[in-house]
């Protein structure tokens, strides 16, 4: 079988590189996937309908009973300069599908929402194996930022869902060979260019990724360089064409990040909580995040050494789940001193799915001890606390006639 680094197989082994003595079967498997959709709709549903049309959805929402989708987009680009156009136009169809009430409208941002559950459980099993998919699968159902942004009328959950696909297609396009792969990872990283602005800072993190680790495959991430250096042109060219005090207005809401607001983004946003600005609290946190980097860190090192063999954890694939997890925010941070303020935990939240699927891959070490299940315990408690302790309304009412006014600038994130 093709392939090579963390994505090697042997005919022995199940399809995300695990054993099968050690991993869960294929039909208790999809039936716990099964339950863990239930649960992340559920999350997702409940009381949806509730909560009237808010500050940022008010940019797009009221306007699709325009008559043409070129109309719509220009209206919305008109209060949202930033903004990228792929998530409007499937909003302006699915509109016309459904139903434009509050509820239907916002069922889009669900189904990408469920999406993600599903394509971050087959990434953990090609990444690991089942155990570790479903455990990734949970964390994304239950962690309140996802949830959150599964209800709204915004671009994030399709972010999120298309970050997840361009991760899993170069997972595949590297362990299987083959120009399909390739081609799905290319299509979706020009889906990702068309949806969100700061999309851009998963590729870096790829492109650093081809090139710390598969530097001597220098055929295959130059062809990857060439092609996204491609599609980057045109999206670097209507960048360059976001000036003016429209734009200045859009981002005006966005201080300045200090050093405490990033740590706060890995340590307490990411691993589920605090969605609607909180801040870095207790050192609780801090401490489960840094000791599952530690966990999989070394027994990533030490597998490869002792069974240089075993593809259940090798050094590359923690290398990978920490660029991606760690460069996108990093980055927006120092794009937030050298150019413009501009980071918001949001932006980037794609990146959380790394954090998720380290946890999944804890359970994959072989010799499991009681305080890698401390670290996966902690998680899971951080999670359904936010749950517990946060309360409903989040989102900043309008009122009754706010869902059907123009928005001023600078509200459209």
């Amino acid at each position: 079988m093709q392939g090579g680094g963390f994505f090697r197989v042997s005919d022995g082994e199940m399809y995300g590189g695990g054993d099968l003595r050690t991993s869960w079967s294929r039909g208790v498997a999809f039936a716990v996937l099964a339950g863990i959709l239930i649960l992340g709709f559920g999350l997702r549903i409940y009381r949806l309908g509730d909560e009237c049309i808010w500050l940022d959805e008010v940019v797009s929402y009221p306007y699709l009973d325009l008559p043409t989708l070129g109309a719509y987009l220009e209206e919305v680009r008109s209060h949202d300069p930033p903004m990228s156009p792929l998530y409007f136009t499937l909003q302006y169809y699915w509109a016309r599908v459904v139903g434009d009430s509050v509820t239907a409208v916002r069922s889009l941002s669900i189904v990408f929402g469920l999406a993600s559950i599903v394509l971050v459980y087959v990434l953990g099993v090609v990444l690991y194996n089942r155990s570790a998919g479903l455990v990734a699968a949970l964390c994304t159902a239950m962690a309140i930022p996802h949830v959150y942004y599964a209800q709204e009328v915004r671009v994030y959950a399709l972010l999120q869902c298309l970050a997840l696909g361009s991760m899993l297609t170069l997972a595949l396009a590297l362990r299987r060979g083959g120009r399909r792969w390739w081609i799905a990872h290319a299509a979706c990283n020009a889906l990702i260019l068309t949806t969100h602005l700061f999309g851009v800072l998963l590729i870096v993190a790829q492109g650093c990724y081809l090139i710390a680790v598969h530097g001597r495959r220098w055929r295959m991430w130059l062809g990857w360089g060439c092609a996204h250096a491609a599609m980057l042109a045109p999206f670097l060219i209507r960048v360059n064409r976001l000036r003016g005090d429209a734009l200045d207005q859009a981002i005006s809401f966005i201080p300045e990040p200090s050093l405490r607001w990033l740590l706060n983004t890995y340590c307490v946003y990411y691993p589920g909580v605090d969605a609607w600005g909180g801040r870095l609290h207790a050192i609780g946190p801090v401490v489960g995040v840094l000791a599952l980097l530690a966990v999989m860190g070394t027994a990533a090192i030490v597998a490869d050494r002792r069974n240089p063999g075993n593809t259940l954890l090798r050094t590359d694939t923690f290398v990978l789940l920490t660029l991606w997890y760690l460069l996108p925010p990093f980055l927006l941070f120092v794009l937030s001193y050298a150019v413009t303020p501009s980071f918001v935990e949001r932006y980037t939240l794609y990146s959380s799915f790394a954090l998720y699927l380290m946890a999944g891959g804890a359970l994959a070490l072989p010799n499991r001890s009681w305080w890698t299940g401390l670290v996966l315990v902690g998680i899971g408690c951080h999670c359904a606390r936010g749950h517990v302790s946060s309360g409903r309304t989040h989102r900043r009412l309008e009122g009754s006639t706010g869902a059907a006014s123009k928005p001023a600038h600078g509200h459209a994130r």
